[in-house]
């Protein structure tokens, strides 16, 4: 009894795993109907491992984006700031002001100027669209500059309002840029938010595959049924649509990553979603008519 068990066993088990279904999805008929036939559950385990693989590459290019936009817009102009010398909650400042810092693109991005107060900040903002930093006689004021990141290059930087941080009037010390660039807290924010980019971008991309899945496998079951004539359960469609939407992630992460962007492209990539998910249903009813045959 035990040794039929096994065989019957043997026999449902998944002809392909999962690392086959992210090349043969692509052409195989015989991957959809063991999809179909052998695998279980609605296929989410799928869905993220191939989405947890596909943010791979678009994460590493917008750290890239990042890496480049921190080093220009806080590092550089930090590392051009002269010493500070605050004494009982005063900034003491031996260069002529306003003293001005530009990032690489040549905008005022930093300023110390003593004689400003914090009602100058909408006068300034006006004539310096890109200042991040103001540093008076006893406050410091700073709003974070804005990513542009290489999906959003021409995305104007908006007016947020600045945080002020004031002098205490106890405090003594000396600033220096060049030791905040070089200190451990500047490498352990770079690398928090190098690792929240990845998160960010897989919990993007697999919250919408979520919807559209849990969305399109019920129309695709319907679909499947009035128009092929081929009844299939909606955990066997969300299994074949995770598996037919491999393609299409492929390809579009490909296209995102590279900032190839095209109109309708939304149409298009759903166009091809479904050319796929007819191809699996396609191969599931080739499957069943052979066994009706035998």
């Amino acid at each position: 009894m035990s040794k039929n068990s096994q065989k019957l066993r043997r026999v449902d088990a998944p002809i392909f795993r999962y690392w086959h279904a992210f090349y043969m999805s692509f052409y195989s008929r015989r991957l959809y109907v063991d999809v179909s036939k052998r695998w279980r559950g609605f296929g989410l385990i799928y869905l993220f491992l191939i989405l947890l693989i596909a943010s791979i590459p678009p994460s590493i290019r917008i750290i890239m984006d990042f890496n480049q936009f921190f080093n220009e817009q806080v590092l550089s102009p930090l590392g051009e700031l002269p010493p500070l010398y605050i004494q009982n909650g005063k900034v003491l400042f031996d260069k002529p002001i306003p003293y001005l810092i530009k990032n690489k693109q040549g905008k005022v991005v930093l300023m110390v100027d003593t004689m400003s107060t914090k009602a100058d900040l909408p006068k300034l903002t006006r004539t310096y669209p890109d200042l991040n930093v103001l540093i008076t006689k006893d406050a410091m004021y700073y709003r974070p500059p804005t990513p542009r990141f290489f999906f959003s290059l021409n995305t104007p930087m908006p007016s947020s309002s600045f945080y002020e941080q004031s002098f205490p009037n106890y405090e003594n010390e000396v600033f220096v840029g060049q030791e905040i660039i070089k200190s451990a807290s500047i490498t352990r924010i770079k690398y928090m938010a190098e690792l929240l980019i990845y998160f960010f971008v897989f919990a993007f991309f697999y919250s919408i595959y979520l919807v559209l899945m849990i969305t399109l496998a019920f129309l695709g079951q319907v679909f499947a049924q009035v128009l092929l004539n081929v009844k299939i359960k909606y955990k066997e469609s969300c299994r074949l649509f995770a598996i037919a939407a491999t393609p299409q992630i492929v390809l579009f992460i490909s296209l995102f990553t590279a900032n190839f962007i095209f109109p309708n492209i939304g149409f298009f990539f759903l166009g091809l979603l479904a050319i796929y998910y007819y191809y699996a249903v396609m191969a599931v009813k080739s499957e069943r008519n052979k066994m009706v045959i035998s």
